[in-house]
C-alpha cells in the first residue's frame, strides 16, 4: 500500500467517525414543544389524596402510587410529559395519581421513581452533613 493510499484511507475513516460522533447528536435534539401544565410555587391549601395503592396488583404501579402519596407536594410542582393537561385538563403530575391515569402513564411512574429516588438521595445527604457538622461541634 503506498503513502497516498494510507492518508486517503486514515482521511476516510477519521471522516466516518466524525460522521458517527456527529450523528446522535442530531438526532437527539429536542424538539421545540411547550412544557406541560405544573404549578411554580408550593402548595397553599391541603393537596387531595393519591388513590389508594392497595387497589393495583401491579408492584411498579403499586409502588408508584405509594410513593406519590408520600411527595404530593414535590409532585404537584412538576410537569407531567403524557401531555394529560391538554386531554384531561390535568395542572401537575399529581394529578396522574389522584386520578388512575398513571397507572397506565409509564412515563408518569419514570419520572416520579426518578424524581423521588433524587430527592431522597437529597435529604440522606444533608442529614449526613448535618450530623457530621454535629459530630465535629461545629452546631
Amino acid at each position: 500500500m503506498t503513502t497516498i493510499h494510507k492518508i486517503l484511507a486514515a482521511g476516510f475513516l477519521l471522516a466516518a467517525a466524525a460522521g458517527v460522533l456527529l450523528v446522535p447528536q442530531f438526532a437527539a435534539s429536542p424538539v421545540d414543544e411547550p412544557t406541560p401544565a405544573f404549578h411554580a410555587e408550593a402548595p397553599k391549601d391541603t393537596l387531595p389524596p393519591t388513590m389508594e395503592a392497595s387497589i393495583f396488583t401491579d408492584i411498579q404501579t403499586f409502588n408508584a402510587y405509594v410513593i406519590a402519596g408520600r411527595t404530593k407536594k414535590v409532585l404537584y410542582q412538576q410537569p407531567c410529559y403524557c401531555h394529560c393537561d391538554r386531554s384531561q385538563g390535568h395542572g401537575s403530575l399529581l394529578d396522574c395519581f389522584v386520578s388512575r391515569m398513571a397507572q397506565a402513564a409509564t412515563s408518569a411512574r419514570k419520572k416520579l421513581f426518578i424524581r423521588s429516588s433524587r430527592l431522597a438521595r437529597e435529604r440522606r445527604l444533608h442529614r449526613s452533613a448535618r450530623a457530621s457538622s454535629t459530630v465535629n461541634g461545629r452546631r
